[in-house]
């Protein structure tokens, strides 16, 4: 009975057991051991079967029963092969993985008795182990695509267990301690995350994510992660002892974030997002819509924009929103502050994690506006300037026109390159306006500027133009690129006036060279001498050979070089001339041989004032002599002093003849059409500022040379003195690259200095800089500083 139960279970078992010979010959086996190998086991043992004849086992099997010793492992069984071999039959198919675990068995003696086999049909088990290696390298490829760690935490060793993380090498079998994660944080982000971890340490039953820039070894730059967890396994008293969690690299999505934000803030355009449904909210601005509309994510609509011209935009917000359809139109913004924009909008719907947003996007088309006002200005100024713009690229040899060309008579394709435009150019202006050119093209940069004579008409009549042109370079297709553009004006009714003014300005020099020489010829010495008694002009030392000392020498105080005196004389005949504005007359003896007579003749401005006096010396010493031996000459000296007055009167118009062709010019402007007062009026105001500027730098120059400089002191507002001096130095100013900023740090300076020489010393400065400054600031400004006053003009760079 016994024997049978042993049998029966011996048949039961869920593994097969086979039991061969020491030759290989099977002698026994289970029902499981059959159904393994797909045959009745009765057929088996009776074939015998011997398992070396088995070419599908393994011969390290087959070895094992011949040397009687243990042996273990699992084997792919291929059942489609083993029927080749008709000694085997099996009802089984295709391939399965065995597993045998085989072990001699020894009576008491220690003789060998059999080698039992145990198999077990483990293909299954093969299958699902691959399915899950399978699983899990696409769950590791796929983290590894999205840049995901998978981590664990266990609470009773505090460390964490990775097998992708960079900071254990990738090493499964190092865990990583709090102190090390929270030092791969960046310090902002370090207290924070240091809370999570003291919560996972004590075991909390929570769950977490957060965002924080983390440093791994593999990466020199802050890696943008979020950091999620969870519990994962409790103790019995539902203590968490495990979390598990990930690691996600948003670094890439963070760049693109920031280049998305980097574009729409660069856009010259207005991009606003709105929540509708709540009370019309900024969610999002860029800069653009900043600057124009003063928007920001803590504002809404009505806090921008006047109550009416809220509800009369949210018409289509709203109408946009319910229906979805996008709207496009025209619309004008008036802000609260009194500014206005005349738009173009765009409105849309998106959609943000499943909330509908309103996305405007809006065209400031006032500028161009102005740009069509502007350039219809253009037109207008280029047409009464009688000019035009052009553009020239060197390496094409192409010429194109822009505003005004078309009233020259002339096609473009006539003159649409350098060459054809030449043919048009006088003989003698082309060599010259091509070397400009030339010049102007290899230097790559700077100002370009001609004058020459140009038959745009063909008839033969040539008219002077003057070309004024930009050179630039810059990249085409990573290489230099060149080009030229500016404008060019015609300058011919200008012309002509500048060479008829050359042509008299040289007769003019020649009648002066003549008037000088006969004034040098006469016996009489004269001067120019202004109000503060300094010499500007004089023949004396020339005229009149007694004075050939040097007396009333050119640039010096009169009565200094005259008399070596250093104030003038107690009975000065120019105060009295000054006084009286007549000629006044005086004599006396210079020395012990000579006696002078002098006349001094005052010269008036148009309103009256005295700017000097022409004074005459003669060298009466033989005919005081003459009189003192010849009274009964009496008449014929006074006859004399009747012809010398009369020269003198002939010599004060001689001088006075330049002040009078003036006077002409101006009184002939009552008689003269539109045409003539222009040009009178440019004779007299050029004449006259030539003259001026003419006599107040000799006037200055003279002072300086004598060192008589005098300062006027007075009491003024140096704060309001400086602005008017700012806005005068403004209107110097023709570049548009180059500005003035003015630093005037005190509302009210009261000083005690000379006015007139402050604004000298201080205008002369600013100009030059205004004149030699190509691009940049100029700031002219003052201190008080080291118990005075420091006036600068300083230079400032300006990067475009």
């Amino acid at each position: 009975m016994e024997h049978k139960q042993l049998l029966s279970i011996f048949d039961s078992l869920s593994v097969g057991v086979g039991f061969f010979t020491s030759d290989g010959t099977l002698v026994r086996c289970n029902e499981r051991f059959g159904r393994i190998f797909g045959a009745d086991r009765k057929m088996l043992i009776e074939k015998k079967l011997n398992i070396n004849d088995n070419s599908i086992v393994p011969d390290v099997v087959k070895e094992a029963v011949r040397q009687s010793t243990p042996v273990q492992m699992s084997f792919l069984y291929d059942f489609d092969k083993q029927r080749e071999d008709k000694r085997f039959f099996s009802t089984r198919t295709r391939t399965c993985y065995l597993k045998c675990n085989g072990n001699p068995l020894f009576d008491n003696t220690g003789k060998f008795v059999n080698y039992v086999f145990i198999f077990e049909d483990i293909t299954e088990v093969v299958k699902n182990e691959e399915i899950l290696r399978q699983s899990r390298k696409k769950t590791e490829l796929a983290m590894k695509a999205a840049d995901i760690m998978f981590w664990e935490f266990d609470v009773i060793a505090q460390h964490f267990y990775s097998d992708n993380e960079p900071l254990n090498g990738y090493d499964e079998s190092k865990p990583v301690s709090i102190a090390l994660y929270l030092e791969t944080l960046h310090p902002d982000d370090r207290d924070g995350i240091a809370s999570v971890m003291v919560r996972m340490g004590r075991g909390e039953n929570f769950t977490f994510s957060f965002d924080a820039r983390v440093m791994l070894p593999d990466n020199p730059n802050w890696q943008f992660c979020t950091i999620s967890g969870a519990p994962y396994e409790f103790d019995a008293n539902k203590k968490v002892m495990k979390y598990v969690g990930t690691r996600k690299n948003n670094t890439d999505v963070q760049k693109k974030q920031q280049l998305f934000y980097n574009i729409l803030n660069s856009l010259p355009l207005s991009v606003h997002i709105k929540d509708i449904e709540d009370n019309f909210r900024y969610v999002f601005c860029n800069e653009e819509s900043k600057r124009m509309f003063g928007t920001s994510e803590d504002k809404t609509a009505y806090d921008i924009l006047g109550e009416e011209e809220v509800e009369r935009i949210q018409k289509t917000d709203i109408e946009v929103f319910n229906t979805g359809k996008p709207y496009f139109g025209m619309e004008r913004i008036v802000l609260k502050d009194g500014r206005s924009y005349d738009t173009i909008v765009r409105k849309s719907i998106i959609e943000d994690d499943g909330k509908r947003l309103l996305l405007n996007t809006r065209w400031d088309q006032s500028m161009e506006n102005d740009l069509k006002r502007r350039a219809q200005l253009l037109s207008i100024t280029l047409e009464t300037m009688n000019a035009y713009t052009w553009f020239f690229e060197p390496a094409r040899n192409r010429v194109s026109y822009g505003e005004g060309f078309d009233i020259k008579g002339k096609k473009i394709s006539d003159v649409n390159t350098v060459e054809k435009f030449l043919t048009l150019v006088h003989p003698e202006d082309k060599q010259q306006f091509v070397d400009t050119l030339n010049k102007a093209v290899d230097k790559g940069d700077g100002l370009w500027d001609i004058e020459y004579r140009i038959d745009f008409k063909g008839d033969g009549v040539y008219e002077w133009w003057e070309t004024r042109g930009v050179v630039e370079t810059s990249l085409l297709n990573d290489a230099p690129y060149k080009f030229v553009y500016g404008m060019s004006q015609s300058i011919d009714s200008h012309k002509q006036i500048e060479l008829t003014l050359l042509k008299n300005k040289k007769v003019q020099d020649a009648l002066v060279r003549q008037n000088e020489l006969v004034l040098n010829n006469t016996n009489s010495g004269l001067a120019y001498i202004t109000k503060d008694y300094i010499v500007q002009w004089e023949n004396i030392s020339l005229c009149s050979k007694s004075l050939s000392y040097e007396a009333y020498k050119k640039g010096e105080l009169c009565y200094k070089s005259a008399h070596n005196r250093t104030s003038p004389c107690e009975n000065c005949v120019m105060k009295r001339a000054f006084a009286s504005l007549q000629t006044e007359q005086i004599k006396f003896r210079l020395d012990s041989a000579h006696t002078v007579e002098i006349f001094a003749t005052p010269v008036l401005h148009e309103d009256g004032s005295v700017d000097g006096v022409v004074i005459r010396i003669d060298d009466v010493t033989e005919r005081e002599a003459m009189i003192r031996e010849l009274q009964e000459a009496k008449h014929q000296a006074e006859q004399s002093d009747k012809l010398k007055s009369a020269f003198l009167a002939n010599m004060s118009h001689e001088i006075r003849t330049p002040l009078n062709a003036i006077v002409g010019f101006s009184e002939l402007m009552a008689y003269a059409n539109e045409e003539e007062k222009n040009d009178y009026i440019q004779i007299i105001n050029s004449n006259n500022e030539l003259l001026l500027k003419l006599i107040n730098d000799i006037l200055d120059l003279s002072k300086l040379e004598a060192g008589s400089v005098e300062l006027k002191y007075e009491s003024f507002d140096l704060s309001d003195h400086f602005n008017n001096m700012v806005a005068s130095m403004r209107q110097r100013i023709k570049n548009q690259n180059v500005t003035l900023a003015a630093i005037n740090p005190y509302p009210c300076c009261k000083v005690i200095l000379d006015r007139n020489r402050v604004a000298q010393i201080l205008t002369n400065y600013v100009t030059n800089a205004i004149k030699y400054t190509p691009k940049g600031v100029i700031e002219m400004g003052y201190e008080c500083k080291d118990r005075g006053i420091y006036f600068y003009e300083r230079y400032r760079y300006r990067y475009s």
